[in-house]
């Protein structure tokens, strides 16, 4: 009977030493949440941006008119408008060595990118297309 009770005490420390161990790497963050969540959603905001411009017929016709001669007014506008209501992102957008850029304060800024091959109705083509946020002049 004696020996019963040292081990449920043995198991009764183990857990409490295990609950203790937990709660204090809980209680220390290995890294900032913060510029995780911002770097996670300039992600997501990019392919989403570059998805529904490409499945867009609308869009897909301005893409591709812009990979052949770089017309981007139409695509400036749209990208300019949605960015308004998203908030204070600048979009570059290239296509066969042509480049554009949307609602950008400055120049350069790190920022995240996605890729996509589009048929721009002659060829393949790749598109690239990166977010980053305007920190300011």
């Amino acid at each position: 009977m004696l020996a019963m009770r040292r081990k449920s005490f043995v198991f009764s420390i183990e857990a409490l030493l295990a609950l203790a161990a937990a709660l204090t790497l809980a209680s220390y963050p290995l890294v900032s949440p913060s510029a995780l969540y911002g770097d996670v959603h300039l992600v997501q905001l990019c392919q989403d941006l570059l998805e529904v411009t490409a499945k867009s017929p609308e869009n897909a016709r301005a893409l591709a008119q812009f990979s052949a001669t770089g017309e981007s007014a139409f695509l400036e506008a749209k990208f300019s408008a949605l960015l308004v209501q998203l908030g204070n992102y600048c979009v570059h957008v290239e296509a066969r060595g042509k480049t554009m850029e949307a609602n950008c304060e400055r120049e350069g800024g790190e920022g995240f990118s996605a890729e996509r091959i589009f048929w721009d109705g002659a060829a393949f083509t790749t598109v690239r297309l990166t977010v980053s946020l305007n920190r300011g002049a």
